[in-house]
């Protein structure tokens, strides 16, 4: 029912292109619906329209009602691609998107070609945003993540670090290519790196027996929570490893992955924010996602663009344009209180998840 429910909500939205610019803020969508990906996509989506209907209650932005017009990339680049043209010709005041940095990567070009601001809610490769320009996002990068990963272990006293990754993915590289060179410096043995062909690989035994030959205390794994959940945790238990398994931000949802939740005891991953956390904002958030979408699509990936749609409106109200009021704002939101630095990307704390009995917990912030 849900599901059904969820595609006349796309094709709702979509009939929303229609509307003339000036009758209107107009903010499309672009993200993974369908696909591997398409959980990320969807939990942007209810996010996306929550914000709004909080929003036009209010009067919208600038005195304009809010329409969406929403896009399905896919999880594809040269799709996504296509899908920012559509919506630049249909004269959005703004797009979120680039869920994941694969797409927001080949999103960069085209924003900047068509002088539509692109607000990405979580594609934290570096490569996506590098200059001033049109090209602005809600979340941390690949290296600070990575390097905070690093740092966090350090703290714990870990010493020795198996390192397992996805050769060609934008994330997992730019992840692992931080982690190792923070925990270098650091004086954190990397006693291996070992590579998957693809995110799409289910086999990961060879690549697991490999590293785990050399007893590491952490994997760290910077890959996606589908291939965790199903696949390599199951596959390094099989296996004996007895570890800590720690990853980044796409590790979202895992839990909704496993056979069973003590597969999770020994897993924490770095996030943008904690459900948990008691901050006022956070559980008005928690509280009123939860009431209209159900907990299992709350995530991080919701609260980041929960947070786009507020940051375009403050943009909005602080210059008559919007690319000039997204690089002059400052935010405070569900995901942290901050600024956009010259690149277009925040600075901000990010929060360490763990699991207890299969529950998230706050580990901590770094």
């Amino acid at each position: 029912m849900r599901k059904k429910w969820l595609i006349l909500l796309f094709c709702v939205f979509l009939s929303g292109c229609q509307t003339s610019a000036s009758d209107s803020f107009t903010i499309g969508l672009i993200a993974p619906l369908t696909g591997d990906q398409a959980a990320f996509g969807n939990h942007c989506l209810c996010a996306v329209q929550l914000a709004m209907e909080e929003l036009n209650a209010k009067g919208g932005i600038g005195e304009k009602p809010i329409r969406l017009c929403v896009m399905d990339d896919r999880g594809d680049v040269l799709e996504g691609t296509t899908c920012f043209y559509r919506l630049a010709a249909e004269n959005v005041d703004a797009v979120i998107g680039g869920v994941t940095s694969s797409v927001a990567v080949g999103l960069t070009r085209a924003a900047n070609e068509t002088k539509t601001p692109l607000l990405s809610p979580s594609a934290t490769a570096d490569v996506v945003d590098t200059q001033d320009d049109y090209v602005f996002r809600a979340c941390f990068t690949d290296s600070y993540q990575g390097a905070a990963a690093a740092r966090f272990l350090k703290k714990q006293g870990y010493r020795r670090v198996a390192v397992l990754y996805a050769a060609g993915d934008a994330y997992a590289c730019g992840l692992k290519d931080a982690f190792c060179r923070e925990a270098t410096r650091l004086g954190i043995e990397i006693s291996g790196v070992s590579a998957a062909s693809s995110t799409a690989e289910v086999d990961f035994i060879p690549q697991l027996k490999h590293l785990l030959a050399k007893n590491p205390q952490v994997l760290y794994a910077p890959l996606y929570y589908a291939s965790m959940g199903l696949y390599v945790l199951p596959q390094a238990k099989s296996l004996g490893y007895t570890g800590l398994i720690f990853g980044g931000d796409a590790y979202d949802g895992i839990d909704r992955y496993v056979s069973s939740s003590a597969l999770l005891d020994s897993v924490i991953f770095s996030n943008h924010y904690s459900k948990e956390d008691e901050s006022l904002q956070i559980q008005s958030f928690v509280r009123a996602y939860t009431e209209r979408f159900g907990k299992e699509k709350l995530g991080s990936f919701a609260a980041l663009s929960y947070d786009c749609v507020y940051m375009l409106k403050t943009a909005a109200e602080t210059d008559t344009s919007l690319k000039e009021g997204l690089k002059k704002l400052y935010f405070s939101g569900v995901t942290g209180d901050f600024s956009l630095g010259k690149t277009g990307t925040p600075e901000k704390d990010l929060v360490l998840i763990g699991f207890d009995h299969g529950e998230e917990i706050l580990v901590g912030k770094e």
